[in-house]
């Protein structure tokens, strides 16, 4: 069903209020735009399914996202992050609760960052058409395939999302999602701070001075392609930007001089950019911007994290759970070389699955080594020996311990 009249979005409102949750889905055009422009958007629960036609000129959309910003209703997607960010700018808030079932399939270790068709292939043994996938979802009237290609994307994951909450119960698990999606679904996680973004840029030059003047230009980069609703790049590029900060031009003869600059650049931008470039060279050194230092491993050091990267694995494929969703590497090495700040791995399910060996192993009171095709974990006795353990009947003790 396809909605357009404000009645009939009613009415659907009315059918899905008191669902336990909404599968839903989005179809977005965003390749000259700053802001996703919403195209369509699919909802199905056990009884009712339909698609919303966001273009159509009777439809008013705010009962629908007073609807879908109330906390009683399980919202339910599959990657879940781009839909989030374009409802976190229609409804103003980042909905929850949420269950993402490419987060779920990696609880489940069905696969890391699988795709929507793999995993209905995997659990429905369906095949999913996706012939629409590059359609534009601006033009109208959308076609009987485009409405049926975007219905399969809840249609299914409505049934996915019952197999999935069952067997995660099943495996005692249900929290371990909870605690990853309220983490990922933060404000921060969705929409990433103005004053962060220079950090997803590559640069040369990572000196403090360096990523100062490239927070200030970024930030200004991004109020411009906010006000003017269009991609970033189409104000400044990522390079261009970064090599204008390495050059921290003073005046606009400076900026001509950077590769890439044009007349009509300097033109446009040259009074705000020399305005960015100055008050980076004004912050005081208390705010600088840095990047935050990777540990360095070197010799013994370099032995542990590879020694905790086997354990974790070790200890994913035991749980059979995608060792990503336990720690990347990166999460890995923060643990390892944390001292007076919290990391993902020091607390909740993480610390309980493989944190608390991790800690004994980085403190020198755990080793691993290797029997045939068996991993052996020692552990310290109470004469401060290393004594080989089965790791199975390790967990006891190191509750113990730790």
């Amino acid at each position: 069903m396809l909605i357009t009249q404000q009645a009939d979005l009613l009415s659907f409102i009315d059918q899905i209020k008191d669902s336990p949750y909404l599968a839903i889905d989005t179809e977005f055009h965003r390749e000259k735009t700053y802001f996703a422009q919403l195209c369509l958007i699919q909802i199905a629960t056990d009884d009712h399914i339909a698609a919303i036609d966001p273009l159509a000129q009777a439809i008013d959309l705010k009962p629908l996202y007073e609807l879908l910003a109330q906390d009683s209703q399980v919202k339910v997607f599959h990657a879940c992050k781009q839909d989030l960010e374009i409802f976190y700018y229609e409804v103003g808030k980042v909905l929850s609760p949420i269950f993402d079932t490419q987060i779920a399939a990696m609880a489940l270790g069905l696969g890391e960052q699988i795709s929507y068709a793999n995993l209905v292939h995997m659990l429905l043994k369906r095949p999913l058409n996706k012939a629409q996938q590059m359609t534009d979802w601006r033009k109208r009237p959308l076609t009987d395939k485009q409405l049926d290609y975007a219905l399969d994307d809840v249609r299914y994951l409505r049934k996915i999302y019952h197999m999935m909450d069952h067997q995660l119960e099943a495996k005692n698990r249900k929290h371990w999602l909870d605690e990853e999606m309220h983490r990922q679904t933060s404000e921060e996680g969705i929409i990433t701070p103005d004053d962060q973004l220079w950090k997803k840029i590559k640069m040369r030059d990572k000196t403090p001075s360096v990523c100062t003047a490239l927070r200030e230009l970024s930030i200004w980069r991004e109020e411009q392609a906010r006000k003017r609703n269009l991609p970033r790049s189409f104000i400044v590029r990522d390079e261009l930007l970064s090599s204008i900060a390495r050059y921290r031009p003073q005046s606009a003869t400076d900026l001509m001089e950077v590769r890439g600059v044009t007349e009509n650049f300097v033109k446009q931008f040259a009074e705000p950019i020399l305005e960015a470039v100055k008050r980076a060279k004004d912050t005081p050194e208390e705010n600088w911007a840095r990047l935050d230092k990777k540990p360095q491993s070197h010799g013994p050091d370099s032995l542990v994290s590879q020694l905790a990267q086997t354990l974790l694995r070790q200890r994913a494929m035991e749980e059979n759970v995608m060792p990503r969703l336990i720690a990347s590497n990166d999460e890995l090495d923060k643990f390892l070389s944390a001292r007076d700040h919290q990391t993902l791995l020091d607390s909740g399910w993480r610390w309980d699955l493989v944190g608390k060996e991790l800690d004994l192993l980085k403190r020198g009171k755990l080793a691993l080594g290797v029997k045939g095709r068996k991993m052996i974990i020692y552990k310290l006795d109470e004469d401060k020996n290393l004594q080989p353990e089965h790791h199975s009947k390790l967990e006891k003790k190191v509750d113990n311990e730790a």
